[in-house]
């Protein structure tokens, strides 16, 4: 072999193990730049579904806000001796609104027990005004798990205080139902919702 023919040669070989040396600096540059794309895609969609529960944690707590809110905003007064919206205590609130479409107002508890936000009620025993109410409540639903605070239900405030004796009785309440949820499913564990009612019958449920 001759002289050019061996310088040539190493040449050859210098160059292919460069070659290599640089396709694996490559590899390992790619390797490192998925690894770092992975993790921006992994944090992304972590944060993504974290985002996508609050919400629809936050969308199923408005559900039963609305509800709440509709019972007490078409809640009459039952009897002569009975206010539309009854606070029995911070846990438990009582409403009488007609939900069964007879004509007659139906007794609404909700109650929040061992955490579990309830909502129950029974109907009138007997078909026209006064109303009076006996018995268990029946279909009970369970709407809210999870809560960790006891003061839910605030007292029943007058909406307005008749300025004479003679002025028309208003029947109307408001209050304020406040829910603080804590849960792992939540991002930062936990999440407060405070609402403030009003009911709108000025009248008796006759």
């Amino acid at each position: 072999m001759s002289l050019h023919s061996y310088k040539g040669l190493n040449r050859i070989r210098k160059k292919s193990g460069f070659t290599l040396i640089e396709l694996i600096l490559v590899i390992a540059l790619l390797l490192i730049v998925l690894m770092a794309v992975y993790n921006i895609l992994f944090l992304g969609l972590f944060a993504y579904e974290k985002i996508s529960e609050d919400s629809l944690v936050a969308m199923e707590i408005q559900l039963v806000i609305a509800q709440i809110e509709r019972d007490v905003r078409q809640a009459r007064k039952p009897n002569d001796d009975q206010d539309p919206v009854v606070r029995i205590n911070s846990q438990e609130l009582i409403i009488y609104t007609d939900i069964t479409q007879d004509g007659k107002p139906e007794q609404i508890r909700y109650l929040v027990d061992g955490g579990v936000f309830k909502r129950s009620y029974r109907s009138s025993s007997n078909a026209e005004y006064p109303y009076t109410y006996s018995g268990s409540y029946g279909n009970e639903r369970r709407l809210i798990i999870n809560i960790s605070n006891n003061d839910i239900f605030s007292e029943p405030e007058e909406v307005t205080i008749p300025e004479h004796t003679y002025s028309p009785p208003d029947y109307r309440r408001k209050l304020s139902l406040k829910i603080v949820i804590d849960s792992l499913d939540i991002r930062g564990g936990s999440l407060e919702i405070e609402k403030f009612l009003m009911s709108r019958s000025r009248v008796e449920a006759d």
